[in-house]
């Protein structure tokens, strides 16, 4: 009799915590639709890279359908919905940055509804800060997961490159071990966002999104859904916008769509040889591709026949 009234006493303490908890924390007004949908929530202060990090996940570029606002100062207002432009069940969320006038820390967990998420990416430029960490407490406790991303590697890489002559995974392994020290962050993953082939954001994909066909989603992943194309090394190193002064072109995937004075034209790429060719005239190899991330400048080499120069070198340089 008593292991009964100890039962109740602790289902009915249960069903307190949880009315409380939903009196504390309600589902945002905004968030519809939970039901055979997938919901990814960005989070993190102001200027950290959260609305490039979700059109990087998403693989869409500057002047594509969908492209969330991004600036130097705080361009989310308002938590905003990004869907995958194939699937449209799977969805990015981006949330105003905490610990601002408009979202001051102290009731940015309450209202945001954070714990209706399938997953939370927690995104710093830096040290993850007093905000920061609360969140991950919140997510932790509530057994929410979440993942801890750590942006703008690249600039740390060149400054500690330039100014202390340390090499990259030196580099590296001070913001890795500083992070684990002093936030206590187990597992960061450290992402450039402006080559996604590199370093842990090939690995935060596949976390983000762990598989293409399971029954998550109320029947499982169709069969339009697809995560965005892993190319070579020399193909995700170009993508993004270029221009050569008259052209803008935009590299999506193997696709370049060319714009010039309101008009625009779709050309592919060719793979071949270990290069990749424009127009089958000119080619830029792996190295060239490396370099030109590192100097904004796409040097295309023209093909050469029997010794001779079939034309001259095509300059691109980046738009973003």
């Amino acid at each position: 009799k008593r292991e009964k009234e100890q039962a109740l006493e602790a289902e009915s303490a249960r069903q307190k915590k949880k009315e409380e908890a939903l009196h504390d924390y309600p589902r945002p007004p905004w968030l519809t639709e939970l039901e055979g949908t997938m919901n990814v929530g960005v989070v993190g202060n102001s200027g950290v890279g959260k609305s490039l990090l979700i059109n990087r996940l998403r693989g869409i570029y500057p002047g594509q359908l969908g492209w969330a606002p991004v600036g130097v100062r705080e361009t989310t207002t308002k938590v905003s919905m990004y869907a995958f432009p194939n699937e449209r069940r799977v969805r990015l969320w981006d949330f105003p940055g905490a610990g601002t006038k408009l979202f001051p820390r102290e009731t940015y967990i309450a209202k945001m509804g954070l714990r209706y998420l399938d997953r939370v990416i927690i995104v710093t430029a830096g040290r993850y800060t007093e905000t920061e960490i609360d969140l991950m407490k919140e997510l932790r406790a509530f057994n929410v997961p979440h993942l801890m991303v750590r942006t703008k590697i690249d600039i740390d890489l060149w400054n500690n490159r330039i100014d202390n002559g340390l090499t990259e995974r030196t580099t590296l392994g001070l913001i890795l071990k500083d992070l684990q020290d002093n936030s206590k962050v187990a597992r960061p993953f450290l992402v450039s966002l402006r080559d996604t082939s590199l370093h842990d954001f090939p690995e935060l994909l596949r976390n983000v999104f762990p598989c293409l066909h399971q029954p998550a989603l109320g029947g499982g992943w169709d069969d339009a859904w697809a995560l965005p194309v892993v190319q070579s090394q020399t193909i995700s190193a170009i993508q993004g916008r270029w221009t050569d002064g008259h052209c803008v072109y935009t590299v999506q995937n193997l696709e370049v769509h060319v714009a010039r004075n309101g008009n625009s034209d779709t050309v592919s790429l060719g793979v071949d040889g270990g290069k990749v060719w424009w127009r089958a005239r000119w080619w830029i190899s792996e190295e060239q591709a490396a370099k030109a991330r590192a100097t904004s400048e796409l040097r295309w080499a023209p093909v050469t026949l029997t010794g001779l120069v079939a034309g001259k070198p095509l300059i691109w340089r980046w738009c973003d």
